[in-house]
């Protein structure tokens, strides 16, 4: 600032300028060398295995990539990121490598996202649990794997997903106040479903999901969810009837353990 008038310093381009006695407020630095080296496996047209490894944020990084087609209804597909990311730069690109075509599990009483969708077009999907496991303005360090696999048979439709997370932060050290420079977020999930259509007009599915996160914060709790729900539907044209069942356990760590079971009987007419 100017110390005359306190306003901000400006360059020529109407630039902000930073004072150079200022204390560092950069959050991420990297100098020196780094490097990978990978290998792309391409038997035939159904499968493709991409593995790499290398050095860089001061460590070994590993990644890779499967996708494997077994038959023309079935399909995996495993993912294993090593990447800086922010939030927003991270859903981006989750959302960027999901299908064009998928379906996803709605929980049928709160219309919440489980995390994973399932390809409806030969891919199997992905998860976004990662990518939710916290919503911040830090940058961080995020590594884990994903695995999906979609199957599509006929009337039956059967999904399985899950994966490990981990996030470990950068912020600047400013020396004062709390900082989550240097603290690692971890986080475990799993979910399976699977959906059958009866005649036409009535179809029945299920869906277990399950979670556990642990924050890196000194003093924050573990936190564990988990559910399995059921349900029927039957249309009978314009009128339309459903019944669901639902069980789930939620614990918080030292903190509280919460067991509840829904039902919910349904109709709806659509004109």
């Amino acid at each position: 600032r100017d110390p005359v008038t306190n306003e901000p310093v400006r360059d020529a381009a109407g630039r902000f300028v930073t004072d150079p006695a200022s204390p560092d407020r950069t959050a991420y630095k990297f100098a020196g060398e780094y490097w990978d080296a990978g290998v792309i496996y391409r038997p035939n047209r159904r499968m493709m295995l991409q593995a790499q490894i290398g050095r860089r944020y001061d460590s070994w990084s590993y990644t890779g990539s499967l996708s494997w087609q077994p038959t023309s209804r079935s399909a995996l597909g495993v993912n294993v990121y090593d990447q800086v990311q922010s939030f927003g730069r991270q859903l981006r690109d989750g959302i960027a490598l999901l299908p064009t075509s998928f379906t996803s599990v709605v929980d049928p009483f709160s219309d919440q996202y489980s995390g994973c969708v399932y390809g409806a077009g030969g891919s199997a999907g992905g998860c976004l649990n990662g990518v939710f496991q916290s919503i911040n303005t830090s940058n961080y360090r995020a590594r884990g794997i994903d695995a999906v696999y979609a199957l599509n048979f006929g009337r039956l439709r059967i999904g399985m997903g899950g994966g490990y997370s981990n996030r470990r932060f950068f912020a600047p050290d400013t020396g004062a106040g709390f900082s989550v420079d240097g603290v690692e977020d971890e986080s475990f999930y799993g979910q399976f479903n699977a959906s059958r259509a009866l005649t036409s007009r009535s179809s029945m599915s299920g869906a277990i999901v399950a979670n556990y996160s642990q924050s890196g914060i000194n003093g924050a709790p573990s936190v564990f969810g988990a559910g399995a729900t059921g349900g029927y539907n039957h249309s009978f044209g314009a009128l339309s009837t459903s019944a669901s069942l639902g069980l789930y356990y939620f614990n918080i760590e030292g903190v509280d353990t919460d067991v509840s079971a829904q039902a919910r009987l349904g109709l709806r007419y659509g004109f």
